[in-house]
C-alpha cells in the first residue's frame, strides 16, 4: 500500500573552500539552502506527509533502518498512522505502526522513491503491535522483524520485500524451545537473514533464527547466549553480523563488558558455552562498565563501552579490538567522556569496523564528534554537528554505515530523525534546518 510522503531535504553550510550551491527543493514544500557540495541533512517526519493529519506526528527508528543498496542511499523508519481511519488522534496508542521506506540519491539527499508499507491487520494498535528490527541488502532485498498479539500469543514474524518493488510477503517464525520475548536485531549473514531477539525474564536469553529469500525458515529460534541488558533501553546490548565471516557478536557491559555471539549456523562462540564471556580491554581495568556498542567484520570485531578509565573514577570509552572467536587482541584505544572542554560531554556512542581500524561517533546533549583508532592512535575529535545550546537535543538509536565513499550517521532526537553525510568539510546545525512540526 502505498501513501504520500514526505522528507525535509537540505544542503547545509560547510567549510570555506568548498563550493556553495543548493541541492534542489525536498517534498513536502522543503526549499533548498545555500550549502557546500556533496553535504546531505535529512529528517523525516510525518508532519512532511500530504495526509499528515492521518499520522502521529512523530515517527520512530527501526534498528538497521539506515542502509544502503548499489545505487541509492536508504532509509527505513516507523510511521504511526492513527485508526480508526479519518479518526482525529493525539496519542501513540491510538495508532497502527506501519513501515516507511526511502531511497535518496547520495550526492545530494534527494528522494528517488518513497512509500509505506502496512504490516499489521487491520486495527491492531501499536499497544499490540511492533516493528523491531530491519536488515536491507545492496540488490534492495530487506527484512523486517515484527510481532502483534493474536488472542494471548504474539508469534513472532518476519516480512520479506524490496525497496524497489511494493508489497510484503510475511512468514512465522517459530522458537526451537521457550518462548521469544521480543526480536532485537536483523543481519544478512551471507547465505540467509540472521533475525536476532530474546527470551523472557528473569535470564534474557538471546536467540537467534535464520530465514532465506523465500521465506523458508532454516533454524527456528535458538538461544545462542545471555544477556543483562535488552532493548529497548538505552543500557541495552547490541548485536553486528558480518556477511562475510557469517558471525554475529554481541555486546553488552553491566559491571563488567561481556560478549555472546554465534557462527553463520547459530553454534555458539568458542568459550561461552551457549552464554557471555567478559572481554577485558588491554591495560584496563572492567569497573563501571556500561552501554557497550559493536561493530563486525570478516575477521572478528570492534567493541567500545564506557568505563573507569584511571584510579580516580574518571570515566571514558574503551575500544577493544576482539578476534574471531570474540577474544580481545591488540590494544585498547581510551577516548574522554569530555574530549574537548568540561562542559560538553559524550554519552551516546556508535562504532563502525573497518577492519584494522574504527571509526566512532559520539555525541552530548549539544554536539557530535567523529573520532578515527588505528589500533595504536585515537585522533583528535572533529566536531560535525553543533554545538547547539545545552541540552538541545537527546540523540539515540545512532546507526553509523560506510556507503558510496562516504560515512552516513542516523540518529533520533525530538522530533528529528535525522540522516547525515558525515565528509570532510560538512558541519551540521545541532537541530534539523527545516521548519518544526
Amino acid at each position: 500500500m502505498r501513501a504520500a510522503l514526505g522528507v525535509l531535504v537540505f544542503a547545509v553550510a560547510c567549510g570555506p573552500e568548498d563550493e556553495q550551491h543548493g541541492n534542489g527543493s525536498g517534498t513536502g514544500g522543503a526549499g533548498s539552502q545555500g550549502g557546500a557540495a556533496g553535504c546531505v541533512d535529512v529528517a523525516f517526519r510525518t508532519s512532511d506527509f500530504a495526509d499528515a493529519k492521518k499520522w502521529l506526528p512523530k515517527g520512530d527508528v527501526v534498528r538497521g533502518g539506515l542502509w544502503a543498496t548499489a545505487t541509492a542511499m536508504s532509509f527505513a523508519w516507523i510511521a504511526y498512522r492513527f485508526y480508526p481511519e479519518g479518526t482525529p488522534g493525539q496519542f501513540l496508542d491510538d495508532t497502527v505502526p506501519w513501515l516507511a521506506l526511502h531511497t535518496l540519491n547520495p550526492e545530494n539527499g534527494a528522494v528517488v522513491s518513497q512509500r509505506v508499507e502496512a504490516l499489521m491487520p487491520e486495527g491492531s494498535l501499536s499497544t499490540n503491535s511492533v516493528i523491531t528490527s530491519f536488515a536491507g541488502r545492496k540488490d534492495g532485498t530487506f527484512a523486517v522483524g515484527f510481532d502483534y498479539v493474536e488472542g494471548t500469543e504474539h508469534p513472532q514474524r518476519v516480512a520479506l520485500g524490496n525497496i524497489d518493488s511494493p508489497g510484503l510477503s510475511k512468514y512465522l517464525v517459530p522458537s526451537a524451545s521457550g518462548s521469544v520475548a521480543a526480536q532485537t536485531f536483523a543481519a544478512w549473514d551471507g547465505e540467509s537473514f540472521a533475525l536476532h531477539g530474546y527470551g523472557t525474564p528473569p535470564q534474557f536469553s538471546l536467540k537467534l533464527a535464520r530465514v532465506n529469500d523465500a521465506g523458508e525458515v532454516v533454524l527456528p529460534f535458538t538461544q545462542y547466549g545471555i544477556a543483562s541488558n535488552v532493548p529497548p533501553p538505552v543500557f541495552s546490548h547490541r548485536t553486528s553480523t558480518n556477511p562475510e565471516s557469517g558471525r554475529s557478536y554481541s555486546a553488552d557491559a553491566s559491571g563488567s563488558a561481556f560478549l555472546s555471539g554465534h557462527l553463520r549456523d547459530g553454534t555458539p562462540l568458542p568459550k561461552t558455552g551457549g552464554g557471555n564471556k567478559v572481554v577485558k580491554a588491554s591495560g584496563q581495568s572492567t569497573e563501571v562498565a556500561n552501554m557497550a556498542v559493536v561493530s563486525a567484520d570478516s575477521d572478528g570485531a570492534w567493541l567500545m563501552w564506557q568505563q573507569n578509565i584511571d584510579a580516580a573514577g574518571t570515566l571514558g570509552l574503551v575500544v577493544q579490538r576482539v578476534d574471531l572467536n570474540g577474544d580481545a587482541t591488540g590494544d585498547a584505544g581510551i577516548i574522554p567522556i569530555f574530549p574537548v572542554d568540561a562542559e560538553d560531554g559524550i554519552w551516546r556512542w556508535a562504532i563502525l569496523s573497518h577492519g584494522a581500524s574504527a571509526t566512532i561517533i559520539a555525541a552530548s546533549d549539544r554536539s557530535f564528534y567523529r573520532f578515527e583508532y588505528d589500533g595504536k592512535k585515537v585522533s583528535s575529535p572533529v566536531l560535525f554537528v553543533g554545538p547547539g545550546e545545552p541540552y538541545s537535543f537527546d540523540p539515540r538509536d545512532i546507526e553509523v554505515i560506510q556507503a558510496h565513499g562516504d560515512l552516513w550517521v542516523s540518529y533520533l532526537s525530538g522530533f528529528d530523525l535525522r540522516l547525515l553525510k558525515v565528509k570532510s568539510g560538512c558541519h551540521y546545525p545541532a537541530k534539523h534546518a527545516g521548519p518544526e512540526p
